[in-house]
């Protein structure tokens, strides 16, 4: 699944009868000890091997942005870097290697992952440890430069995702696109092949890497678990169970699992969650 830094559309149209229809009985086949917290270590292992499809970290509590459509514009993310702490990230890595985990692990969430040269470290470490789990970098790309690339294939990432924020009012200026573009391609060096609309892959590269040009509209975004007030054109409401819960786990730098993937523990509301 992928999942953007800075926001998550979300669907306001209703679902077909077929996909609720498929969302209900998958529900009702889920086995009764998912939702036990009493169940054995052992057990739990076994459920996560069997649900958990993507996890999702931040190595450290720093953005260089304060986008329109974020919460990083009212909580501070950008006073100090904050690092995820070594005991824990380890612990993360060391209970996946337990598991022979093989699905997605993606740096993403409320942070730039590339801002914190350590990372890199990290990255290493868990490819090392995850030999057969997809690893995953979506950035803001503020940080590439000529050696980024190489440095990122190094640590054995599989996938980057990158986006290229250009200035509030003029994301959809035909002019500040391709200027925005040119200006990313001399300072990283990478060539950008049109894939579809404002979507590039990069060449030259062994790892699945591309760059999207974002151009969000209030109306079509997610109001981030009630923190942000977006102007939306229906009031959204859910038709269909979400799944994300059984097959997403989200920890941020703190160490703390989310319930859903909408919400933050910085967040005072989202505290329970």
């Amino acid at each position: 699944m992928r999942e953007r830094q800075a926001s998550y559309p979300v669907q306001t149209d209703m679902p077909g009868i077929t996909t609720v229809l498929k969302k209900a009985a998958l529900v009702n086949l889920l086995p009764s000890d998912l939702m036990d917290p009493n169940i054995p270590l052992s057990r739990a292992r076994e459920l996560f091997v069997e649900y958990v499809d993507q996890v999702e970290i931040e190595n450290h509590a720093f953005c260089n942005r304060v986008c329109w459509f974020c919460p990083n514009r009212f909580i501070d993310r950008r006073s100090s870097l904050r690092r995820m702490k070594d005991a824990v990230f380890s612990r993360i890595i060391g209970d996946l290697s337990q598991v022979d985990y093989r699905g997605a692990l993606t740096w993403s969430r409320y942070h730039e992952v590339l801002a914190d040269d350590r990372v890199y470290e990290r990255m290493e470490a868990a490819r090392r440890a995850l030999p057969e789990a997809e690893l995953v970098v979506i950035s803001n790309g503020d940080y590439m430069d000529r050696s980024t690339l190489g440095r990122l294939e190094a640590c054995g990432i599989d996938r980057l995702m990158l986006d290229l924020y250009l200035p509030e009012g003029r994301e959809r200026d035909p002019a500040c696109v391709d200027d925005g573009l040119r200006k990313f391609a001399a300072r990283t060096g990478l060539v950008l092949e049109q894939s579809r609309g404002l979507s590039f892959r990069i060449r030259g590269t062994p790892m699945k890497a591309t760059l999207d040009v974002v151009q969000y509209d209030a109306a079509d975004l997610s109001t981030r678990g009630g923190l942000l007030d977006l102007p939306k054109r229906d009031v959204y409401s859910r038709r269909a169970v979400c799944l994300a819960p059984v097959r997403h786990l989200a920890i941020d730098y703190n160490g703390k699992a989310m319930l859903c993937c909408q919400t933050r523990s910085d967040a005072r509301e989202h505290a329970p969650a």
